[in-house]
């Protein structure tokens, strides 16, 4: 998914890289992972794919997981993004919602898993998902990961060395690259994110 405010998109982004890190400096580095976190898995995202949703449901005999470098506290935040979106993952390994208790916690507790998806809480993708496949009973014989971050993709590589008897698949997903973002002036990226600022400052 990406975000339709352009503020928030990664394009915009890294145009302002000064001016974002200027907007976020009155914020500690927990506290500014708090505000990024929590407006990625709240604010308005729509599918890079509209067709994810109908590819789901037609390979409903797969063993789909959701996997995201997000914050714990979003779990039910990013299950009901992903609902709006039409994306509803059904085959759920038989696993109630846990959290994987051998990890250090971190601002809101520990990685978590519930209903097909997992929020590394900011752990590494790879020891969260090799930590998964040590729970399943059944192994997988084929593991297909997808993912747009080049070193998350290398870390599930070595996690994926527990797994003897499967096939690793990896692919690097661009898509999100084509996307017509639209720019954003100066002013304006400012005063976005000195908004958010302040309102987190007033919650906090």
């Amino acid at each position: 998914m990406y975000p339709l405010d352009s503020c928030l998109h990664i394009n915009n982004i890294d145009q302002h890289k000064q001016l974002f890190k200027k907007a976020l400096e009155k914020l500690s580095h927990s506290e500014a992972d708090r505000l990024l976190s929590g407006l990625m898995a709240n604010q308005n995202q729509s599918l890079i794919n509209s067709d994810l949703s109908s590819f789901l449901k037609k390979y409903n005999e797969v063993n789909f997981l959701v996997c995201s470098s997000s914050l714990r506290s979003n779990i039910d935040a990013y299950l009901n993004l992903l609902h709006k979106n039409g994306v509803a993952i059904e085959n759920n390994y038989n696993f109630s919602t846990f959290e994987f208790d051998e990890f250090a916690e971190y601002l809101s507790g520990r990685p978590i898993y519930k209903n097909g998806v997992i929020l590394t809480n900011r752990v590494d993708k790879g020891e969260i998902l090799k930590s998964f496949f040590e729970r399943i009973n059944s192994k997988p014989k084929l593991v297909i990961f997808v993912d747009n971050n080049l070193k998350k993709i290398e870390s599930v590589k070595i996690a994926a060395n527990g797994l003897p008897n499967a096939k690793l698949i990896t692919v690097e997903y661009s898509e999100y690259k084509t996307k017509n973002i639209p720019q954003v002036s100066d002013q304006e990226f400012t005063n976005y994110w000195e908004n958010k600022v302040r309102s987190f400052q007033m919650i906090k």
